[in-house]
């Protein structure tokens, strides 16, 4: 008596249970019957047994409450349920939606308010501050606010109050940016050195399109990013990298530019394990990736030991961000395997090794692999004993003799009906590589650098320097050494000989996609400028010029980047037309003037002389000897005048250049003359009788 006692009834479809202060009693009262007329709650059905009490919070529900709602949620240790609010209206935030992004700075606030006892008022809340109300009192209605907003992050709700109180809706977050983020895309897992691509797929209001974007990966930055348009507003910015060396948790995002500011993705971490190779050990570096062994390269091909030295680089991606590793073994070996970690990778390595052992000189191979797994890669390494090979030199230059170093030499052959790699090495800095090899077998040479056409050949080891060299891709020298691409140019005039007092148009014409800075035209007898022309930048450069009565015409014709210089020479032959002068001394000088072969020209002079002399010396002809001196002495003159005979000696003094230029002439005739003198006047004045 005088205790607040919570009573529970419970019909389960057959009849009524009974329930004290949250716990069901295990039996029923009587079958419930549809109630008729009027039932006083309390009251007895057999009179004079009413209860005396008073009643609160009555509740009535059309579901079942089970032992444990009961005792713990309704009777809840014996303060019962607190209704608070029930007839505080209800409110049903729908726009924006929970953690929200959009483009749009104008922004429409929705929610829907109902109450069965009346509504007096809804407020806006925006970031904790009442923000505007709306007092009209509709019931079961969308109270509708909007505003227009800078970008940034906000939170807001609403708040609507009747006679009973305040109802305040969970509050909700949204974002107004110039971009919104869709979606990212990447491999949350991967390995150093591994090409991996980074996607995010963003939407920008109608008027803006990104640009300028750029991947920062692990605090750097990679370099620009694709910008690729989807329509519709909708891009994606992509970029693929080779990941850093080094494990760990690696942050990730885009810089772009959108409306002239430089805006950023969101941050994603990717995580990324290490590799490994080395020779193979215990686990985890116990799958082996590549298994060296040695071979003699004889005849019978026996399998021999050998120690090495090796240094490698290896990768999974790209090779922009690679790994190294140096092992050497002064033991001698049949085999040695080398295991890489991950062993579900495929494996990109490259290795200069050299290997020998006591009975054979020491070889080198510069081996590459583009797909090393766990199904492993068996290298033969072939070794030459010292008796039976020697050591050929090889030098590497272009076309113009300058000396190219790093260039690749490759030397095969045929062993056992099979073609093998023998060896392999580059060219040092002075441009030599050399090979120990066998003087009894035919090998294949194969030189192989950037930018130049690789050179192929078949050889027999000697210990004399062999010179290859690589012809170029393109035809013009930069800098005497390397090669231009993606330039194109045309000398005119096209034909090598030119007629002498002619006006003749030169001109350059130069076509390229790199920057051109310069082109000019530089036209010379040998010892005087006759022409030039330049213009800064490609294009088409002339200039007409009298030919005159110079023998040749010299161009040098340059073309010039930021970075390097192209230079291209032209020779001309020119000379006198003929105009009716068929003598044999204009006929030789012409010859000479087209520029006859210095050596050619000899042989003819030689071959007249022994002519002359065979011909002296048939029995009807005279057998003097002083007559033949005599016809070979203006045989000599005869050759000397149409400068048959030049001696080419150079002599650097001014003083003397009329000498130079005659004893050059005639300076063989000259010592013919006294020669001939000389035998003539001893026959005559010393012979005796």
């Amino acid at each position: 008596v005088g205790d607040t006692t919570m009573v529970t009834l419970s019909h389960n479809g057959t009849g009524l249970r009974f329930g004290l202060n949250g716990t069901y009693l295990d039996y029923f009262e009587g079958t419930p019957v549809a109630p008729s007329g009027v039932n006083n709650f309390g009251s007895g059905s057999g009179g004079g047994n009413e209860a005396d009490m008073q009643g609160d919070e009555f509740t009535v529900l059309n579901r079942s409450v089970g032992d444990t709602e009961l005792l713990d949620d309704w009777y809840n240790g014996g303060a019962g349920r607190v209704f608070v609010d029930v007839f505080s209206p209800t409110i049903t935030l729908n726009s924006p939606v929970n953690d929200s992004a959009t483009t749009n700075q104008t922004i429409t606030f929705n929610g829907t308010v109902i109450s069965s006892t009346g509504i007096a008022n809804v407020s806006l809340i925006l970031d904790a501050s009442f923000n505007q109300t709306n007092s009209s009192g509709l019931n079961n209605s969308n109270y509708i606010f909007q505003l227009t907003l800078a970008d940034g992050d906000y939170n807001w709700t609403y708040e609507s109050c009747n006679i009973f109180g305040c109802s305040i809706a969970t509050t909700r977050t949204f974002t107004i940016s110039r971009f919104i983020e869709n979606s990212q895309t990447f491999n949350p897992f991967t390995f150093e050195t591994k090409s991996e691509e980074f996607i995010i797929n963003i939407t920008t209001d109608p008027s803006s399109t990104p640009s300028s974007a750029s991947l920062i990966y692990n605090e750097t930055n990679q370099g620009s990013a694709t910008i690729t348009s989807l329509g519709n507003n909708n891009f994606n910015i992509s970029k693929t990298i080779d990941i850093p060396t080094g494990n760990g948790n690696n942050s990730w995002f885009f810089n772009f530019t959108l409306d002239s500011v430089l805006d950023s993705s969101s941050s994603q971490q990717q995580s990324v394990g290490l590799i490994n190779l080395t020779v193979c050990q215990t686990a985890p570096q116990n799958i082996p990736y590549l298994n060296f062994t040695f071979t003699n390269e004889t005849t019978n091909q026996e399998d021999v030991t050998a120690f090495i030295d090796s240094s490698w680089t290896y990768f999974l991606g790209g090779g922009s961000v690679t790994k190294d590793l140096s092992y050497a073994n002064s033991t001698e070996a049949f085999n040695y395997d080398f295991c890489f970690n991950p062993s579900n990778e495929t494996l990109i390595a490259g290795v200069n090794i050299s290997y020998n052992n006591a009975e054979s000189q020491q070889r080198i191979s510069n081996l590459n692999f583009v797909t090393l797994t766990n199904l492993t890669t068996q290298q033969k390494l072939f070794l030459l004993p010292t008796t039976l090979g020697l050591f050929s030199q090889f030098a590497t230059q272009d076309v113009l003799g300058n000396t190219l170093i790093g260039v690749l030499g490759t030397i095969t052959r045929t062993l056992g009906g099979s073609t093998i790699i023998v060896t392999s090495d580059t060219t040092d800095g002075s441009g030599l590589v050399v090979f120990f090899l066998n003087p009894d077998v035919t090998y294949a040479g194969t030189f192989s650098l950037t930018g130049f056409i690789t050179n192929t050949f078949t050889f027999v080891p000697i210990t004399d320097l062999r010179t290859v060299i690589m012809g170029s891709i393109t035809t013009a020298a930069v800098n005497g050494s390397t090669i231009s691409l993606g330039t194109s140019y045309e000398i005119k005039p096209l034909n090598g000989s030119l007629n002498n007092n002619t006006i003749v148009t030169f001109s350059f014409n130069v076509t390229s996609g790199e920057t051109i800075t310069l082109i000019s035209m530089n036209i010379t007898n040998s010892t005087n400028q006759v022409g030039f022309q330049s213009n800064a930048g490609q294009g088409f450069i002339s200039e007409n010029i009298n030919t005159q009565n110079n023998t040749r015409l010299f161009g040098e014709f340059i073309i010039q980047t930021a970075n390097e210089t192209i230079t291209v020479k032209r020779v001309w032959v020119v000379g006198i037309e003929f105009v009716g002068d068929y003598s044999l001394f204009r006929q030789l000088t012409l010859f000479n003037d087209y520029g006859f072969d210095e050596f050619i020209k000899f042989l003819i002079v030689l071959s007249v002389i022994g002519g002359s002399l065979i011909f002296m010396s048939r029995d009807d002809q005279t057998e003097t000897d002083e007559i033949k001196m005599a016809v070979v002495t203006l045989i000599v003159w005869a050759f000397s005048i149409v400068r048959w005979l030049d001696t080419g000696i150079v002599v650097g003094s001014t003083n003397i250049n009329a000498l130079t230029q005659f004893s050059n002439q005639y300076g063989i005739a000259i010592l013919t003359t006294i020669f001939t003198v000389f035998f003539i006047s001893r026959r005559i004045f010393i012979r005796k009788p």
